[in-house]
């Protein structure tokens, strides 16, 4: 019987080592974020003997099921350690498509409908952002940022945040707003939020993807948690 000796999450996916041999010792080593195309890189040390069969599966509720033989080249069948890695694409399954077509098909036609209704002002204010919040140096605050928000002049806010100060200005733009077309609010966090980490460049020093991962989604906790949508 196949033994599953290895399993790591992608999302809501399974990647699973799988071989003929139960009683040796197989371990997930690293695993990476999918790339701009959607590929996963795996890399695994594995102990080898001369008889061993290895099969890669892939499962992901969604998703078709991927099952490969792993070959090892010749040179390298024996008991030792080595690594393997793969290029991993998932291939969202016909329903899976549909589905999507759907969504992105209602999405458009809502865009298509919301940008007709939009004169070219509101068109031109949806590129505008504004400042508004303290800096090191002391407040800043753009002129006449409630009256250009409720003209539909202005798309974003940069530097404000905290739910008080982010509702104040979303309800202007939901409830007082011809399209009312919600803000978006940015802030600049680089190295943290509330909680203060080293920059990132500093972090990539470490090659610790374990700890990297943790203070971004830390840092991304607390900016949510604190209004901001885009950082």
């Amino acid at each position: 019987d196949y033994t599953t000796r290895c399993k790591r999450s992608i999302t809501d996916a399974n990647i699973e080592i799988i071989h003929i041999q139960s009683d040796l010792r197989s371990v997930c080593h690293e695993l990476h974020h999918p790339d701009s195309r959607g590929s996963y890189t795996l890399s695994t040390f594995v102990t080898i003997p001369s008889t061993e069969q290895l099969f890669l599966r892939i499962t992901s509720p969604g998703y078709e099921t991927i099952l490969k033989e792993i070959i090892i080249p010749s040179s390298e069948k024996r008991q030792k350690n080595i690594i393997l890695k793969w290029q991993i694409a998932l291939t969202p399954s016909q329903e899976q498509i549909q589905t999507y077509q759907q969504q992105q098909g209602r999405m458009d036609s809502t865009i298509d409908d919301l940008m007709s209704k939009m004169t070219l002002e509101e068109k031109i204010g949806q590129l505008n952002l504004v400042t508004v919040g303290f800096d090191v140096t002391g407040p800043i605050v753009s002129e006449n940022v409630d009256e250009n928000i409720r003209l539909g002049r202005i798309g974003g806010v940069f530097n404000t945040f905290t739910p008080k100060a982010v509702r104040a200005l979303q309800e202007l733009a939901m409830n007082h707003t011809r399209l009312k077309i919600p803000l978006i609010f940015g802030y600049d966090v680089i190295h943290g939020h509330r909680t203060i980490f080293p920059i990132s460049l500093g972090m990539s020093t470490t090659w610790d993807m374990a700890s990297i991962e943790t203070s971004a989604r830390i840092a991304a906790q607390e900016a949510t948690a604190d209004g901001l949508n885009w950082v």
